[in-house]
């Protein structure tokens, strides 16, 4: 199955929106083609940004619009080395973590080269969207090109589990912002599965946006 095309050069607006005004050197890890990098030195000139990318055409795309590109995955110590000396106030990673196989381990490992105060700014697909439900309950777990149920996927967090790994890294979530997608199918759907959700002991404070988000957009920030 072959990704759609802008399956490298999106800019997540969500995302975007999230990256403080006073940030001067960002670190985007699955940069894609660099269209993020490059929406945000456009927005504000003198911006750095550094970006990684294993996809080899994507990183080349990436190479001529961002600052420095760095073609390998962010899981190596190939790359991890290059990083070593560099100081980053932002990180970006924009539905990357689910790709890796221990993304715990890389956010610690990229902890070496980031700034007293840096800023952390995630988007990752949610596991717990009703979409996700349905399929678990009718055991059609179908893999698609793009899309919750990317065949590249590798790990699946929902928003209490990503809190939980950012808090174990210790990062303070400041702002959490649920991205939804067809928002009649989405009520319906919410509306079928609320009571069966609840009868399972999920937080009813909480469950409504924890089926209705299809992916979660995070802020977090290093004391």
């Amino acid at each position: 199955m072959k990704p759609p095309d802008n399956y490298y050069s999106e800019v997540n607006p969500e995302l975007f929106r999230l990256v403080p005004p006073d940030r001067r050197s960002v670190l985007e890890i699955g940069c894609g083609a660099g269209a993020f990098g490059a929406a945000l030195k456009h927005q504000r000139p003198g911006i750095h940004v550094t970006g990684v990318e294993l996809h080899g055409p994507a990183a080349e795309a990436a190479r001529a619009v961002l600052d420095r590109l760095i073609h390998g995955s962010i899981e190596t110590p190939e790359v991890q080395t290059q990083l070593a000396d560099a100081s980053f106030d932002t990180l970006v990673a924009g539905d990357v973590l689910e790709h890796l196989l221990d993304p715990w381990g890389t956010l610690a490992a990229i902890d070496r080269c980031l700034a007293p105060g840096a800023q952390c700014l995630i988007c990752i697909p949610n596991v717990q969207h009703w979409s996700m439900v349905d399929r678990t309950m009718t055991g059609l777990w179908i893999y698609q090109p793009n899309g919750l149920m990317d065949r590249t996927h590798l790990r699946w967090f929902s928003r209490t589990t990503t809190i939980l790994m950012l808090r174990e890294l210790g990062w303070q979530v400041a702002e959490v912002l649920g991205r939804l997608i067809d928002v009649p199918a989405t009520k319906a759907a919410v509306a079928r599965l609320l009571p069966a959700a609840v009868a399972a002991g999920a937080d009813p404070r909480n469950i409504e946006g924890d089926l209705s988000a299809f992916q979660w957009v995070f802020r977090a920030v290093k004391p």
